[in-house]
């Protein structure tokens, strides 16, 4: 029998006429039209397929984008199987692409390869193979047929009760089994869908739903978490009736707090629950009941069926007994494949054991309470044990695999090759190398049966995890992120940029991410962590030693190092005025709206502070108390960071101790706006616009400052309150500025604010205004040579402490030299060795802080 369906949704696209189907940026996409330009598309395509390929195997990165969508229709219309992948994974020398040899190679760019290889054997009905893990990170996929996605996305139509005039927008990667099951089920509907790849904590997020009239949101749960921390709110999206969950447990009391929120709204909310391997959604729970059993996945979606089994594989029929629960339906998949032999094997699953372990209720609803000891998850990938044996087996070895989600343990019988087959199965299923351990075990447990007794095998593996734990090597992507953020947990679904991180610890990060990859992805710090480690794997996680070519880098990087440069040269020559400090206060206030945004919108405004200030201001505080063994400091200047316009009025000893105007100028900026974010209702606003906010309230500071009546010299206006929010608060407009008219207000208003407070003070002083406001502006990034571009990176990472230290260097410098470019070359020489000693230095005191026992708190 064949496995399709005359009305499937693909196939019955025109049926729904001149109705909205795509809902993109700058067109939108009738249902006939999707339908002609999918045809179209697949037309084009098999005019260039070499004779004899009539079926090909199409491997397809689907980006959120109209012209990705258009050709995984077209495949699917043409009945050619699809991989699905990420954007970016179908390079060529990814694992998937070794290990399935697909015709055709369709990357997120448009680009179509034709690879040459021969034509595969297909089951009948096969239409889709996705990741087992919802990423592209492994090989071993599951087949989906033409009856799996098409009845699930009836089901999804039927218990959702979509029509044609709901409109839903993409939250979700399209690769992604959850985000697919959206797009399936509002195309079966005749519903719109809005594609948009902003995140939610984007203003341009909100700003197009609600244009569009967006109706439903399908979020997992760290969206949820960061709807809560943004402060959301329903007016932020007035046409919404409904959102759906699943892709995992919910926090029990945010569930229930979002369904009382939605019975107070009056809109519906499905908590549901799925895997892949179910096309993907198995159950789901009725609104009505949401408030009652949030903590439940609820009934079985239309057309299946639960039940629980024991060890033994028997029913379980009891309430409150925990067995596995297992799926039946006409959406369990086809099977698994692992490499392309696979792909023609007849259908083999027909109850799908979900590897969760449950309870059935005394209402009748079945409630998750662990899942099976054979599988893991690693770096966000979900890892079975049973498949790490069973790969190993091919390659003729024997091996027994254990472990946790701190890392896989592999056991060997014989020992030898250890370190080659961790680094094997690093690469197969790409994950971390330091997350695998490999060991000789001679003698494995075994029970009275002969059986692996695979209980104390993971007492074992638990063992050999504790011992190992704190000595990850410092390059994994994981420890990088762990020191810079200053976090002990790294959510791998949620960015750099979602988790707070600053500029400097931003070059750091980057820095890491070339030497591996050799060119780091653009917006990088907003892709999930576990996107940039399947990159890092993609491309064999090795680390090149000296970077080569050309490398794309952040404008501000450069400006960075030449206005830090210029201070310097300003403090140890005679030169007259510098601009460098007013770059530098420019680059403060985009480096607080680029990199904590996230965080302030979040109200976690306390982690904000700490990670802009706490190094600085160590670093002030222990550079004071040395200069104080040398000089009789006023006491105020231990008082100046929290006063930064009395500067001229504290006795000095020696006067070159100055500069540290503009650390307590930093200092106060942050803190005055990162404060503000205390109050909801401006979080609220800026979470929608960051941008015109930031513009009124650095217009109405410019204006204040130009017209402050104490200020005999233009170029003293910077070390006033006023004058340094107005340079700061253009960092901050610049960083906000998306769209086109935005980039022209903030260059205009950059001119105007120039020409009211610093125009004519000095040629260096306008290029660090206009010219930083303009390149960052209009010229995001550059490319330099690869080397050039490494060694900016490591600079400006050093920024803060260079600053520090540049003041009690040039004293040094001056008792060593007399002439004034010796002097600026031994302070820097001198800034740049003790920077990074002193970066050295306060990672070492905040790992020592971070191990200080807190106080016991109480729910």
């Amino acid at each position: 029998m064949t496995d399709h369906t005359d009305d499937a949704f693909w196939k019955s696209l025109e049926r729904h006429g001149n109705r909205t189907a795509l809902i993109g940026e700058d067109q939108t996409v009738s249902y006939a039209d999707l339908s002609r330009r999918a045809d179209a598309w697949t037309a084009a395509l098999r005019s260039r397929l070499p004779t004899g390929i009539v079926r090909p195997l199409v491997c397809l990165e689907l980006p959120r984008e109209i012209g990705a969508i258009v050709a995984y229709l077209g495949c699917l219309r043409a009945d050619w199987p699809v991989i699905l992948m990420a954007e970016g994974d179908a390079r060529g020398d990814a694992q998937i692409l070794r290990d399935f040899r697909p015709n055709v190679v369709v990357r997120a760019d448009g680009g179509v390869e034709i690879t040459g290889a021969d034509p595969a054997a297909f089951c009948d009905g096969l239409a889709v193979l996705l990741s087992t893990s919802g990423t592209t990170g492994a090989s071993k996929l599951v087949k989906l047929s033409q009856t799996n996605i098409d009845s699930n996305a009836r089901s999804i139509v039927d218990y959702l009760a979509l029509t044609p005039d709901e409109t839903a927008i993409t939250t979700l990667p399209l690769h992604y089994s959850f985000g697919m099951s959206v797009l399936h089920s509002h195309l079966r509907a005749g519903a719109s869908l809005v594609i948009c790849d902003d995140p939610l904590t984007e203003p341009s997020f909100w700003d197009r739903a609600r244009k569009a009239g967006v109706t439903s949101l399908a979020l997992v749960p760290t969206q949820y978490e960061l709807l809560e921390r943004i402060g959301f709110a329903e007016d932020w999206l007035p046409s919404l009736r409904c959102m759906t969950q699943a892709g995992g447990r919910l926090d029990p009391i945010l569930a229930e707090a979002f369904a009382r929120r939605a019975a107070t709204n009056g809109w519906r909310l499905f908590f549901m629950y799925g895997q892949t391997e179910a096309s993907p959604r198995i159950a789901y729970l009725p609104p009505e009941e949401a408030i009652a059993h949030f903590d439940k996945i609820g009934r079985p979606v239309p057309g299946g069926q639960l039940t629980l089994q024991d060890a033994d594989g028997r029913a379980i029929d009891a309430v409150e007994v925990p067995g596995e629960l297992v799926y039946a339906g006409p959406n369990v998949m086809i099977g698994y494949a692992l490499r392309r032999e696979d792909l023609d094997k007849p259908k083999d699953t027909f109850a799908l054991h979900t590897g969760d372990i449950a309870v059935r209720t005394e209402s009748g609803h079945f409630r998750i309470v662990g899942r099976t000891s054979r599988f893991i998850k690693l770096n966000g990938l979900r890892i079975g044990l049973d498949e790490v044996e069973t790969v190993i087996r091919q390659t003729g070895r024997r091996a027994l695999a254990s472990g946790d989600d701190r890392g896989l343990v592999v056991f060997l019988p014989e020992p030898g090759g250890e370190a080659a087959l961790g680094d094997w199965l690093a690469e197969r299923f790409h994950l971390m190398r330091s997350s695998i351990t490999v060991i000789h075990l001679p003698d494995p447990p075994l029970l009275a049966s002969g059986k692996v007794d695979y209980r104390r095998l993971r007492d074992q593996a638990e063992g050999v995890l504790s011992a190992a734990d704190g000595q990850q090597p410092q390059t994994d992507l994981m420890q990088v992120l762990a020191r810079v953020l200053r976090r002990t947990q790294i959510d791998p679904q949620r960015s750099f940029r979602d988790l707070g991180g600053d500029s400097l610890g931003f070059l750091e990060v980057e820095l890491h991410l070339t030497r591996a990859l050799g060119e780091v992805p653009e917006g990088w710090e907003q892709m999930p962590i576990a996107a940039l480690m399947a990159r890092l794997h993609n491309a064999g996680a090795k680390t090149r030693s000296r970077p080569s070519g050309l490398q794309r880098i952040g404008t501000d990087i450069p400006i960075r190092v030449l206005a830090l440069f210029w201070v310097i040269l300003l403090h140890t020559t005679s030169i007259g005025h510098g601009g460098g400090v007013y770059a530098l206060a420019i680059l403060a206030g985009h480096s607080l709206a680029r990199h904590q945004m996230s965080q302030l919108v979040a109200g976690d405004v306390r982690r904000t502070i700490v990670t802009m200030l706490r190094p600085l201001v160590l670093g002030y505080f222990v550079l004071l108390a040395v200069l104080a063994l040398k000089f009789e400091l006023d006491w105020r200047w231990f008082a100046f960071i929290a006063n930064f316009w009395i500067a001229e009025e504290i006795p000095i000893e020696p006067d070159v101790l100055l500069p540290y105007w503009f650390v307590s100028a930093y200092v106060q900026a942050i803190l005055a706006v990162s404060l503000l974010f205390l109050w909801a209702p401006v979080r609220e606003r800026i979470a929608r616009d960051p941008f015109l906010p930031g513009l009124i309230a650095t217009a109405i500071l410019a204006t204040s400052a130009s017209l402050w009546p104490l200020v005999p010299d233009r170029a003293d206006l910077i070390r006033l309150p006023d004058g340094f929010l107005v340079l700061f608060g253009l960092g901050w407009c610049i960083a906000s500025a998306r769209t086109q008219t935005q980039r022209l207000a903030a260059t205009a208003f950059a001119l105007g604010m120039w020409f009211a407070c610093w125009k004519g003070i000095d040629v260096t002083v306008d290029i660090a205004i206009l010219a930083t406001s303009a390149l960052m502006l209009w010229l995001p990034r550059i490319m330099l040579p690869g080397r050039l571009a490494e060694g900016l990176r490591r600079i400006a990472a050093l920024t803060l402490f260079i600053y520090l230290i540049h003041v009690p260097a040039f004293l040094v410098a001056f008792y060593l030299v007399q002439a004034e470019a010796a002097a600026f070359v031994v302070t820097l020489g001198l800034s740049l060795l003790g920077a990074v000693l002193a970066s050295w230095l306060t990672r070492r005191v905040e790992r020592l802080i971070s191990t200080i026992p807190r106080p016991a708190t109480f729910a």
